[in-house]
């Protein structure tokens, strides 16, 4: 129990590092932000960037996801800074009609990005008018990740949905996903036990998970 603790903790903090090191850091929010040095030090906050245009688009909407509700908070400062407001559905957003209103507000065009948590977005809502869905960070469980898919492949959507994985290259990221591809038998088992079936690997398997570089 000691050692599936331990790791736990160890891909907790690994894939914040992915996101941004901020993250990690706990660096605030508040003071200045400098939005390209932000996305230098984070190749997803980059690769966000990339998407500015299609979060700018008058015909598109966009659902961001993050596992984390620190992470949230990030996405939103950095969107500002880019000139974008966009809609924050957590779970610290009280359940009834400020929930209802910020549904309400993504599905009449209003709002046209929204970033979420997957906890909380990820099941009982419907959002048809995303056409795009962002998973900042991979929730490692395929139930999750299609919960959140979900939000916008529902009953009256008629528009194509496209979803883009954010996932860094040659970290412990981009070998789970490999893992997940690739090895059905622990995809069911992630599916079944969420982190838990990650923490019944060998030594040598989590070395291999989180050394960085291409060659293993």
């Amino acid at each position: 129990m000691h050692r599936k603790g331990l790791l736990l903790n160890l891909f907790n903090k690994l894939q914040q590092i992915c996101n941004t090191p901020a993250q990690y850091l706990s660096e605030p929010l508040d003071g200045d932000y400098d939005p390209q040095y932000a996305a230098v030090r984070s190749g997803k906050l980059a690769a966000l960037d990339d998407l500015l245009p299609l979060l700018r688009s008058p015909d598109e909407s966009t659902l961001i996801f993050t596992r984390y509700r620190a992470m949230a908070h990030y996405l939103l400062r950095h969107l500002r800074s880019q000139g974008l407001e966009p809609l924050y559905f957590s779970g610290d957003i009280p359940i009834g009609r400020e929930r209802q209103r910020l549904v309400d507000t993504f599905q009449s065009g209003t709002g046209k990005t929204m970033v979420m948590t997957v906890k909380a977005g990820g099941s009982g809502l419907t959002l048809t008018r995303a056409s795009h869905v962002v998973l900042f960070d991979r929730p490692w469980n395929p139930a999750k990740e299609s919960q959140a898919i979900d939000r916008a492949h529902r009953l009256g959507q008629q528009r194509t949905v496209t979803v883009h994985q954010l996932i860094t290259e040659n970290t412990l990221e981009d070998r789970i996903d490999e893992l997940l591809r690739h090895k059905r038998a622990l995809a069911d088992a992630v599916l079944a036990d969420g982190y838990s079936a990650l923490t019944e690997l060998t030594d040598e398997q989590i070395c291999d998970l989180i050394a960085l570089g291409a060659q293993r």
